[in-house]
């Protein structure tokens, strides 16, 4: 193990110890109980790697395969110019000291409970990088699997890109359907540094046991001209909170982040999304598309900040939502911190069930009402695609929206 490995953690352990653990008080967990929350019965998990690791989907090219305590490197960095992978302690002595604050945590995120799990915690950090200039062709995946037998799994991965670097990525957080007494706990930080130039396309589908209380942070930084497209799909876990902190540091760089999430049965999901210009002319575009039925429960607490060295600032925020059944539950609190002039800035949420005269026109063309209702329900998923180009991407994100043909 790396002496960087070493101090890193040890430096988070101790802050772990320091930090209290966030009460309904705080204002970004008035809706995620923490009541029943043991942090010593959620030590890391020995590692048990998966008995057979299924291929990339379609398209893709499997990178990496996490699991609780172990990484398995799938992709040799050699396969593609540019790129290399590997855990934390086998980074190039250049790339670790180019980029040594980005492998310790941000200042923003010091007394986040739930990233220095992730990086107290974690022994099977992994590193993506691709040297400047270098394009990625082939899409790459990342898979994050989580068996019935362990009952906590932190994961860590930092992407950085140089300058006008280009990489399309997935990943998929996914369970071996194992029914269990378990009460699982998943705990991810993400990292993500774009240089001058940059491009960036992320997805991610969470489909964990529907009994998984999950926490992530995602964390990125984006310099001059830098281009990030966030696709997120989340379908499984009893209890979701997603923390996305996003820095424009750099002019004209750009966002466009989309979430799609689904809480079914008793599900709570919390999306945290934050939003921060500091670059002239940079620009931000986050939608989270909520879909909540039975007694589920989604909560949208979403926040822009344009700080007073960003003027000619665009950033949106939109929370369209659909309400499925009587009892479930879904939140909106989009905030708007605008500290300079000449910015154009939007937030807006509308709540709202299937259209009754929807159904009543396509009950008048023949469809039957079930039929009428899926097609509207798609209608409302399938933006969740936009910003997707590349035809397998859009293909697999679809195959788990469950979008037919004609909604892709």
């Amino acid at each position: 193990m790396s002496p960087y490995s070493t101090t890193t953690r040890s430096t988070r352990k101790n802050r772990i110890e320091s930090l209290p653990i966030p009460s309904r008080k705080d204002e970004n967990y008035r809706f995620t109980s923490l009541s029943n929350f043991n942090l010593q019965q959620l030590n890391p998990s020995i590692a048990h790697p998966p008995k057979t690791v299924e291929p990339a989907p379609e398209g893709f090219q499997l990178a990496a395969c996490t699991y609780p305590g172990g990484l398995a490197i799938a992709l040799e960095s050699s396969s593609h110019e540019g790129l290399h992978l590997s855990p934390f302690e086998d980074a190039p002595e250049a790339i670790f000291q180019k980029h040594r604050a980005a492998f310790d945590l941000p200042q923003a995120l010091d007394a986040d409970l739930f990233a220095n799990l992730s990086a107290g915690r974690c022994e099977n950090e992994l590193l993506i990088h691709v040297t400047e200039g270098k394009k990625i062709t082939q899409p790459l995946f990342l898979r994050n699997f989580f068996p019935s037998t362990d009952q906590a799994f932190y994961s860590r991965t930092l992407i950085i890109l140089e300058a006008n670097a280009e990489l399309e990525l997935a990943q998929e957080f996914v369970w071996d359907g194992i029914e269990s007494l378990i009460q699982p706990f998943a705990c991810g930080l993400t990292q993500i540094v774009l240089g001058p130039g940059a491009t960036l396309r992320f997805s991610t589908v969470q489909n964990w046991n529907p009994n998984t209380e999950h926490f992530s942070r995602t964390y990125s930084v984006l310099q001059e001209g830098s281009q990030l497209t966030l696709n997120e799909v989340h379908l499984g876990g009893l209890k979701n909170q997603t923390r996305h902190l996003t820095h424009f540091e750099g002019r004209n760089s750009q966002s466009l982040h989309t979430v799609t999430a689904l809480a079914q049965n008793s599900q709570q999901m919390d999306f945290w999304i934050d939003a921060v210009h500091q670059g002239v002319g940079s620009r931000s575009d986050v939608e989270v598309r909520s879909i909540a039925q039975d007694k589920g429960q989604i909560v949208f607490n979403g926040k822009i900040r344009i700080e007073p060295t960003a003027p000619q600032t665009a950033a949106y925020q939109k929370n369209p939502c659909l309400i499925l059944s009587e009892g479930a539950v879904i939140r909106t609190l989009p905030k708007l911190e605008i500290q300079t002039d000449d910015v154009q800035c939007a937030h807006g949420a509308s709540i709202s069930s299937v259209d009754e005269d929807q159904l009543y026109y396509l009950a008048s063309r023949g469809i039957p009402e079930n039929t009428a209702r899926t097609m509207l329900i798609e209608a409302f998923k399938a933006p969740g695609l936009r910003g997707v180009s590349n035809p397998f991407t859009k293909s697999w994100l679809s195959k788990n929206l469950a979008l037919t043909e004609e909604e892709q």
